[in-house]
C-alpha cells in the first residue's frame, strides 16, 4: 500500500521487492557532528569496547575464547561491554555498564578499539551495521563479524577489520593491541568513510528528496 519504501541496505531492499517495487536505500545514518573523535592522552591500558543492547549482548559469549586468549598474551586490556554484561571464569578485566543516552558518547570516548560479533542468519543479515559507524564516527578502529552490510562498509585492512572465527579474531585484535599507530590511521580512515557516506548530512538531502518525489507524484495523480 506504500507509495514509496525505504530500507537501510540492499538486503531488506530485496526482502521488501516482493511486496512493493518502488524501493529506496538509505542507510541508517550517525549525526557525525555529535559523535566525533577527540584527541586524548595516550592510555597504557588498551580498551576493547562493545555498546549495544540486551537484543544483542548474547552476540558477545561466542567471544569467550577470543577475551581468553588476548588476556593471556597481553597484560595491558581491558574489555568493557556497555549495555550487557559478560562473565568469564575468573578474568578480572571485564567490566560492565548499563547503557545510558547520556552518557553514550563519553563511554564511546573511553574505546580504543570496538567490536562486533555476529552470527550470520537472516535476522543480522538485515541489520545495518550501525555499531560499527558509531565507532568509525567516533574514529575508533573496530573489528566485526562479516556480516550483512558489515562488508559493506569495512573494506578490510583500511578503515576496520572483518574477523571470522576464533583464529581472526585473535590476530586482528592483536594487530590493534600492539600498534597504537595503526588504531590511529584506521581510526581515521573510518570517519573519513563515516564522513563521505554514512552521516546526516549526507544522507537528510537523501530522505528529503524521496519525500519530495514522492509528494510530487501524489500531487500529479489527484490532477
Amino acid at each position: 500500500l506504500s507509495d514509496r519504501v525505504i530500507a537501510g541496505n540492499d538486503y531488506l531492499a530485496e526482502f521488501a521487492l516482493r511486496y512493493n517495487r518502488n524501493i529506496s536505500v538509505i542507510p541508517t545514518p550517525v549525526e557525525s557532528d555529535k559523535f566525533y573523535p577527540i584527541a586524548g592522552d595516550t592510555r597504557e591500558r588498551v580498551v576493547i569496547g562493545w555498546i549495544g543492547s540486551v537484543t544483542t549482548s548474547d552476540f558477545l559469549n561466542g567471544m569467550k575464547g577470543v577475551f581468553i586468549a588476548l588476556s593471556k598474551k597481553y597484560s595491558n586490556i581491558e574489555f568493557k561491554i556497555v549495555g550487557g554484561n559478560l562473565s568469564i571464569g575468573n578474568l578480572p578485566n571485564i567490566t560492565g555498564k548499563p547503557w545510558v543516552l547520556e552518557q553514550e558518547v563519553g563511554d564511546l570516548r573511553t574505546f580504543d578499539i570496538g567490536i562486533m560479533p555476529m552470527p550470520d542468519n537472516e535476522w543480522t543479515r538485515g541489520k545495518c551495521g550501525f555499531k560499527a559507524i558509531l565507532y568509525m564516527s567516533m574514529g575508533i578502529p573496530s573489528v566485526c563479524s562479516p556480516v550483512g552490510m558489515n562488508r559493506e562498509i569495512i573494506t578490510d585492512g583500511v578503515n576496520g577489520f572483518l574477523a571470522a572465527g576464533e583464529g581472526q579474531w585473535v590476530e586482528k585484535l592483536g594487530l590493534l593491541i600492539e600498534d597504537a599507530e595503526l588504531r590511529r590511521t584506521m581510526g581515521l580512515a573510518a570517519r573519513k568513510t563515516v564522513e563521505e557516506r554514512y552521516s546526516v548530512k549526507v544522507n537528510a538531502p537523501k530522505f528529503l528528496n524521496v519525500i519530495n518525489e514522492v509528494y510530487s507524484q501524489d500531487k500529479q495523480d489527484r490532477k
